[in-house]
C-alpha cells in the first residue's frame, strides 16, 4: 500500500546544534531563548500561498467528482472541506505534529478520499488509507481516486508511486489497529458516538500514532479533555481554527491535536471537612427549612404538563393565600365577640 519512504535530502534537513555553544546558552551562534523564539514564531506563521500543483489537483477533483453524480452516499453526511481550510489543518500537524512525507495519514469516513489526495500530493505522505461504512460511497471512491491520480500523472503533479490511496468499506468499530500509520483526520459530524468511542480506543491503543485532526461543530468544553472522554488519551491541543465546506459555506471547527506523553489524572485529594460554626449550623437549618418549604409550595400548587410557573409566582399565591386565611380569621373572630 505505501512505497519506500524517500530519502532526506541532508541539505534541508535542520542544523546540527554545537554543544559547546548550547552550553554557552547559544545555538548556531545565536542566544537560545531567541532561538526558541524563532522557532515558535516559524510554528504559528501562515501558510505559504498554495502551490500550483495543489489548485490543480483541486480542479481535477471537482471535475471527477461531478462526473460522479457528487459524493453522497446511503448513510452519514457527506462534505468536503474547502482547499484553504485542509491547507490549514495539514499546516498545523505539518509544523506541529511531525507531519511530513515520511508520514501516513488514515481518514475515519473518508467519503471520496479527497483528503487523502490533498496530503499525498501536499506534503508528500508516504502512505493513505481510508475508511468508510458507506458502500456506495467506497465504489465512487474507488473510481474517483483511480482517476484523480491518471489525470495527476498525465499533469505531473507530484504523486510518490505506490501510494494511491486503499479504501475499506468497514464500520470504525470492525477495525482491529491503525498500526502502522502516523496521523488520523476525520470531518466527523454525523459519525455516531459509538463511532467516535471506538475511534478514540484504537488511537491510543495505537504503537505509531502521533496526532489527530477532527472537524465539528465546535467544542463547548475543554477539547482535549472531551476527546479524552471519548478514549483518546491524554492530548495536547495544537491549534483550532474555523473552516468552511465547499458549496455550501457551512462553518465548523478544525481541533488538531498530538499525543501527550503526560500521566494519567491523579484522583483529586479528599480535603477534609472544617469544624461547623454556630453561623453554618443556622445556615443549614435556614436551607432544609426552605427546601420543606418549596416542597410544600409545590404540592399545594402542582402545576399541568407543559406549563412552567416560577418559585416567585408561588411564593405570591402562597402569600395571597396566607393573607385570605388571616381576613377569614379576623371574620371569625368577630363574628364569635
Amino acid at each position: 500500500m505505501a512505497g519506500s519512504t524517500p530519502e532526506v535530502d541532508a541539505s534541508k534537513s535542520p542544523a546540527k546544534v554545537d554543544l559547546d555553544s548550547a552550553n554557552r546558552g547559544q545555538v548556531n551562534n545565536r542566544p537560545l531563548a531567541a532561538a526558541v523564539k524563532e522557532e515558535e514564531k516559524e510554528s504559528d506563521a501562515p501558510p505559504p500561498p498554495p502551490s500550483a500543483e495543489i489548485k490543480s489537483l483541486y480542479r481535477i477533483m471537482q471535475r471527477r467528482e461531478k462526473s460522479l453524480g457528487g459524493g453522497e452516499g446511503l448513510v452519514g453526511v457527506y462534505g468536503t472541506i474547502t482547499l484553504t481550510g485542509m491547507r490549514l489543518i495539514f499546516h498545523a500537524l505539518t509544523t506541529k505534529c511531525d507531519f511530513s512525507h515520511e508520514s501516513s495519514l488514515v481518514d475515519i469516513g473518508a467519503g471520496l478520499g479527497r483528503p487523502l489526495l490533498h496530503a499525498l500530493v501536499d506534503p508528500g505522505i508516504s502512505g493513505a488509507w481510508g475508511i468508510e461504512l458507506d458502500s456506495i460511497k467506497c465504489q465512487k471512491a474507488e473510481t474517483f481516486i483511480e482517476r484523480a491520480i491518471e489525470d495527476c500523472t498525465s499533469q505531473d503533479i507530484p504523486v510518490l508511486p505506490g501510494t494511491t490511496p486503499k479504501i475499506t468499506c468497514s464500520s470504525i468499530e470492525e477495525i482491529q489497529t491503525l498500526d502502522p500509520y502516523t496521523h488520523a483526520y476525520s470531518f466527523w459530524e454525523g459519525v455516531p458516538q459509538t463511532g467516535k468511542n471506538a475511534f478514540g480506543r484504537l488511537f491510543r491503543k495505537s504503537e505509531t500514532m502521533k496526532g489527530v485532526a477532527v472537524v465539528q461543530k465546535a467544542f463547548r468544553k475543554d477539547p482535549a479533555l472531551e476527546m479524552r472522554k471519548m478514549g483518546f488519551g491524554p492530548l495536547a491541543l495544537l491549534d483550532s481554527i474555523r473552516v468552511s465546506m465547499s458549496g455550501s459555506g457551512r462553518k465548523f471547527m478544525a481541533y488538531m491535536f498530538r499525543k501527550s506523553e503526560q500521566s494519567p489524572v491523579s484522583p483529586l485529594p479528599i480535603i477534609p471537612a472544617a469544624i461547623s460554626s454556630p453561623k453554618d449550623t443556622r445556615e443549614k437549618k435556614n436551607k432544609e427549612a426552605g427546601e420543606e418549604w418549596a416542597a410544600e409550595i409545590k404540592a399545594e400548587h402542582p402545576v399541568s404538563k407543559g406549563t412552567r410557573l416560577s418559585w416567585a409566582k408561588r411564593r405570591d399565591i402562597r402569600a395571597l393565600k396566607d393573607e385570605g386565611e388571616k381576613v377569614e380569621e379576623g371574620k371569625e373572630d368577630r363574628e364569635d365577640g
